[in-house]
């Protein structure tokens, strides 16, 4: 069976800042991908987002999406809460979504996620969060399954990509896929080093759609190319 492997919207987000992630949407369908992740990281990307009848198909089309959710904050009221919330579960079904990816401490509570049906995840951190034992007592409450970023867990030190894909083994509900370099975050795969690729190989066992985040800073389709089929060779 082949895997899922997608680019993140987020990957093109030098290329139009337009609050509308639509344009973005409409730039990662130029590419071969079997699956997406619709970033909307900030709520006025979540208020602004107007999906063309287009990309709708398109995205209904792919074998997985998902949705970077909005972070919030200990600030925002329960009216706020649920109103964003509300808008992404309105997005998540509007494409037939298959996971909603959250960061810790700046997703709802568990209280406010009952009143949804949506399948959604927890995502590691490099700083907080970082390995299995810390991620898991942050889950107690949640019972989520996990997305694995990979370039967080390298940064958070040696022997972490494998701990967390031990730790929660068949729970892991998504992999976000990028490397880094001299202090970067998220460059390209195909430009990570030896020991990066040797340090996240584990991953190629890992049963989860596979989200590239890598950013693309300049306006270089051949760049994108060269790194999806960098990361399916690597997956593969």
């Amino acid at each position: 069976m082949s895997k899922l492997i997608g680019l993140s919207i987020g990957c093109f987000w030098k290329w139009n800042e337009s609050l509308n992630r639509n344009e973005l949407v409409s730039i990662a369908k130029e590419f071969d991908i079997n699956a997406t992740e619709l970033n909307l990281f900030r709520f006025p990307e979540t208020v602004n987002l107007k999906l063309s009848k287009e990309n709708i198909a398109w995205l209904k089309s792919l074998d997985y999406v998902s949705i970077h959710s909005p972070n919030f904050y200990e600030y925002n009221t329960e009216k706020e809460i649920k109103h964003y919330l509300d808008l992404v579960d309105k997005i998540y079904k509007q494409v037939n979504a298959s996971n909603i990816v959250f960061h810790p401490l700046k997703m709802p509570k568990p209280k406010y996620l009952e009143d949804y049906d949506f399948n959604y995840c927890i995502e590691n951190l490099h700083d907080k969060f970082k390995n299995s034992v810390e991620l898991k007592k942050y889950n107690n409450d949640y019972n989520a399954p996990i997305c694995l970023d990979v370039c967080h867990s390298y940064v958070a030190g040696k022997g972490t990509t494998i701990d967390l894909i031990n730790g929660f083994k068949n729970n892991i509900g998504e992999v976000h896929i990028s490397g880094a370099l001299y202090g970067k975050h998220h460059v390209p795969l195909c430009k990570a080093s030896k020991s990066f690729l040797n340090e996240i190989k584990a991953i190629k066992k890992v049963n989860a759609p596979f989200i590239i985040e890598s950013e693309f800073l300049e306006k270089n389709k051949k760049i994108v190319k060269e790194e999806l089929n960098f990361v399916k060779e690597f997956l593969n």
